[in-house]
């Protein structure tokens, strides 16, 4: 996650592979709090690469603070780009005012949500398994 926030505007492009059911992704958070000395993303957003395509999360903060669940996750979009295991992926994501426009290995679509701030910190993660990170542009 970088330090600095970033403001509406600021477009991310990443450079990445995966193996089997991997998921690299870029996060979107408006806050990171501590619990316990570790850092966590309170609501954010990730754009996850994987064999089927891109997935786009938005992942919020329990409306009960004693859930059981850490967070309350919604898909919010998908976009048909199959992509064979260990192939390069390009992902990017710019941000609009209450939107993201995503682009994966070209296929570019949008995705409205009031819930995008206008400032936030970015980070990648590799999820699920295997992932290999090449390339990380910030504009």
């Amino acid at each position: 996650m970088l330090k600095e926030k970033l403001r509406v505007g600021n477009k991310m492009l990443l450079e990445c592979d995966f193996e089997k059911r991997d998921a690299p992704l870029i996060v979107i958070s408006g806050i990171l709090f501590e619990k316990d000395g570790d850092p966590y993303y309170g609501e954010h957003f990730e754009a996850v690469a994987f064999e089927e395509g891109c997935n786009v999360w938005h992942n919020r903060m329990p409306a009960d603070r004693n859930s059981e669940k850490p967070l309350d996750v919604e898909k919010i979009h998908f976009e048909d780009i199959p992509t064979p295991n260990s192939s390069r992926v390009k992902l990017a994501v710019e941000f609009g005012e209450g939107e993201m426009t995503v682009e994966m290995n070209g296929t570019r679509f949008k995705v409205r949500d009031e819930g995008v701030p206008k400032e936030f910190l970015f980070g990648i993660t590799a999820c699920e398994g295997i992932n290999r990170f090449y390339s990380l542009t910030v504009e």
